[in-house]
């Protein structure tokens, strides 16, 4: 796969990768791409719910690094991990930041239109020199200001360790999903922050439908309108 984004008069490498799937329900894969992180963050931005992904996922989460992993999933179940070394881009000044990475969901139901998932994740983020610094922040959700929403700075970071716990239901159009995430950070300058926040949706698909979910991602797909919106009804 190769997605390329050519947007604001540049050009920027998204999905670059390769996968090996001789493994059953496996896909091992090298390349460029985003390490397993949130619910939100693995449903494509095309198909969340919302305009914007949740500020505590955006400041939090890494856009697509350059590593290896193993992706795999059974009827209910999806597994993700992998070992990534690339510029950690929004979060950090140093341009050969190591992380590694693992996700697992479950999704006990899944029927097509009744589902319940549970997920978890974590990370660990260590820069490869010292005097470096974390930055957390998240644009405002507006995307009409310039100014951050979410924005804290950490000088001389030794490592960062973020933790999220997700779960999701939906019955027909209804649905609800959550995340609460924590990140902390060893700083060599001797304080050791730790941040925390948490998010909550609920939503009614107007026109009927139920949310799609794939357990190959351990995500939600797309809405596709199955009939057009008649208010007379």
């Amino acid at each position: 796969k190769a997605e390329i984004d050519f947007a604001n008069e540049a050009v920027a490498f998204k999905d670059v990768y390769m996968n090996y799937t001789g493994v059953d329900n496996t896909e091992i894969r090298v390349g460029h791409f985003k390490p397993g992180y949130s619910l939100e963050d693995m449903t494509s931005s095309n198909d969340i719910t919302f305009v914007e992904r949740a500020a505590v996922v955006d400041s939090f989460g890494t856009s697509e690094q350059i590593g290896a992993g193993v992706i795999h999933h059974g009827d209910n179940y999806h597994v993700a991990a992998g070992m990534f070394n690339d510029d950690a881009g929004k979060q950090s000044s140093d341009d050969e930041m190591w992380s590694v990475a693992a996700r697992v969901a479950a999704a006990p139901i899944n029927d097509g239109t009744h589902l319940i998932h549970l997920g978890a994740s974590a990370s660990y983020r260590e820069p490869d020199q010292a005097n470096d610094t974390f930055d957390f922040d998240a644009t405002a959700e507006n995307r009409l200001q310039t100014v951050d929403s979410v924005s804290s700075v950490i000088t001389d970071g030794e490592s960062a360790t973020i933790y999220g716990i997700e779960a999701a239901a939906a019955s027909g159009p209804f649905s609800v999903q959550g995340e609460y995430l924590i990140a902390d950070v060893d700083n060599r300058g001797g304080q050791d922050p730790t941040y925390q926040g948490a998010y909550g949706q609920v939503a009614w698909s107007v026109t009927g439908e139920s949310r799609p979910y794939k357990i190959e991602k351990g995500a939600f797909s797309g809405i596709k309108p199955a009939r057009p919106l008649d208010p007379s009804k």
